[in-house]
C-alpha cells in the first residue's frame, strides 16, 4: 500500500540524495536508484573541493577542510561517531581543524550534532561543546563517499556505513527545518540517538535503521527520566504504544514542524 510505497521512495532518496543535478538523473532513468550516474556524483565533489579551495585564505586551509569532509564518512563508521580530530589526521587536535571544521559547518556542507550533559530545558544550556558528531548535508553524497551500492541499503542489508547514512538522513532533515538538535550519552550503556525541544519539553527520539538496537536505552530513558513522549523513528508504520510514538523514517520531517 502507500506505506510500502513511501518506504520504496525513501530508499531511493537515501541513496540519490536531493541534489537537483542528482535527482534530475534519477527521473530521467526512469526513478532507477540502482544505477546512479557517477559522473554527476564526481561533479558534484569536484564542486565542494573547488570551494573549498575558493572561499578559503590560503590553499594549505583549503586542504585541511577537504581532509576534514572526507573523514566524515569513516566517523560515522564507528560504533562510537564522535567526531575525533585525530580520525582527520594522525595525532591531529582541535587546534588544527576547528576552523576549518566551523567553515564547514557555516557553509552549510555540514551539520554538527553536540552531547548534552543532562536532558533538561534549554537544551543548548547543558551543550558539551567538546563532544559532537559530524554529518554530511546530503545522504546522497554520503552514499557515494562511502562507495555504497543501492542493495547495501536495503531493509535486509546489514552492513556498518547503513546506520550511519540513516541517522545523517534524520539530522539533514530535521537541520534543514530548522530544529537544534543533541544527544545524550551519559553511560556506555545508554546512548539517545536524538534529543529535541517541543512545546516547552524535552523528546527523546531513537532512530532504528536495522543495525543499532537501541531500544534498552530509549527504555533505560524513559524508566529514568518520565518524558511525556517519546518517539523511535523506523521502518514500521504509524503506532503509539504508550506514550512512545512510532514514527516511519519516511516521515521525519513531521519532527520538524512547530505542531
Amino acid at each position: 500500500g502507500i506505506h510500502r510505497k513511501a518506504l520504496q521512495l525513501y530508499q531511493d532518496y537515501l541513496f540519490v540524495g536531493g541534489m537537483p543535478q542528482a535527482v534530475l538523473s534519477y527521473l530521467n532513468h526512469g526513478r532507477n536508484a540502482s544505477e546512479p550516474d557517477e559522473v554527476i556524483y564526481e561533479s558534484l565533489r569536484l564542486s565542494y573541493l573547488a570551494d573549498m579551495t575558493k572561499y578559503v585564505s590560503s590553499p594549505a586551509e583549503g586542504v585541511k577542510i577537504s581532509e576534514v569532509y572526507r573523514s566524515v564518512p569513516r566517523q560515522l563508521a564507528r560504533e562510537n561517531p564522535k567526531f575525533k580530530y585525530a580520525d582527520v589526521r594522525p595525532y591531529a587536535n582541535k587546534r588544527d581543524f576547528r576552523a576549518p571544521l566551523d567553515w564547514l559547518s557555516a557553509s552549510g556542507m555540514v551539520y554538527l550534532v553536540h552531547r548534552v550533559d543532562a536532558p533538561l530545558m534549554p537544551l543548548g544550556g547543558y551543550e558539551n561543546k567538546d563532544h559532537f558528531k559530524v554529518y554530511l548535508s546530503d545522504t546522497g553524497l554520503l552514499s557515494n563517499l562511502c562507495g555504497l551500492r543501492y542493495a547495501d541499503l536495503l531493509p535486509d542489508c546489514h552492513n556498518i556505513y547503513k546506520g550511519a547514512v540513516t541517522e545523517n538522513y534524520v539530522v539533514q532533515q530535521l537541520a534543514s527545518a530548522g530544529k537544534g538538535l543533541f544527544y545524550f550519552k551519559p553511560s556506555d550503556s545508554m546512548e539517545v540517538d536524538l534529543l529535541l525541544e517541543k512545546d516547552g519539553k524535552v523528546v527523546p527520539v531513537e532512530i532504528k535503521s536495522g543495525r543499532h538496537k537501541r531500544s534498552t536505552s530509549l527504555r533505560n530513558y524513559r524508566e529514568k527520566y518520565s518524558p511525556e513522549e517519546a518517539i523511535r523513528l523506523s521502518e514500521r508504520n504509524f503506532g503509539n504504544q504508550d506514550g512512545l510514538f512510532l514514527v516511519p523514517l519516511y516521515a521525519t520531517w513531521l519532527l520538524g514542524r512547530e505542531k
